[in-house]
Formats: C-alpha cells, structure tokens, sequence
C-alpha cells in the first residue's frame, strides 16, 4: 500500500520598491564591434519587456580608454540593426 499526501501554504512576501538604477551591459572582443546596453533596473517580479526600443536607453555618451587613448562609441539604434546582428546580441546577453 502506497500513502501519498502532502500540504501548502500561501507564503506571501512584500518586497520593498527600490528606485531604477542604471545598468550597463557591455562586450569589447578582438576583431568585433564593441557593444554597450544601457537600461534601467526592473523590479524582480515585473514582466519583462522584450522590446528593445522601449527597454534600452539611448543619449548616453559611451567612452572607452585603452592604453591612454579614448575612443568615443557611436549609438546605433536597434531598428536601424539587421538580424544577425541582434542575433548576436541576444547570443552575448
């Protein structure tokens, strides 16, 4: 003879709000393009928003120093991306 039982309970947890802070994601790789995604923080249980001319941030000026030399990077806007390069994107994030 098999017994099976079991029980549950609504465990519910309040979560203080936090204010957005600013997140930066980035890769810089020999031979390929840099890459910087700016965006805010989202609260852990909020949807996620898969659209990236609504998510991602844009405006910013992005500079990067190598060996005392700084390279300004150029914002390029998502639509203006073919599909194998947000292929790539979603390949790195």
């Amino acid at each position: 003879m098999t017994l099976i039982y079991s029980c549950s309970k609504i465990v519910e947890i309040d979560v203080p709000y936090a204010d957005p802070m600013l997140v930066v994601e980035g890769s810089i790789k020999l031979g390929k393009k840099p890459v910087v995604l700016l965006s805010l923080s989202e609260g852990y249980f909020d949807p996620i928003n898969l659209n990236f001319d609504e998510f991602y941030l844009s405006g910013a000026q992005v500079d990067v120093t190598v060996n005392g030399i700084t390279y300004n990077l150029v914002e390029t806007y998502p639509a203006a991306l073919e599909s194998e390069q947000l292929e790539y994107l979603s390949e790195l994030f």
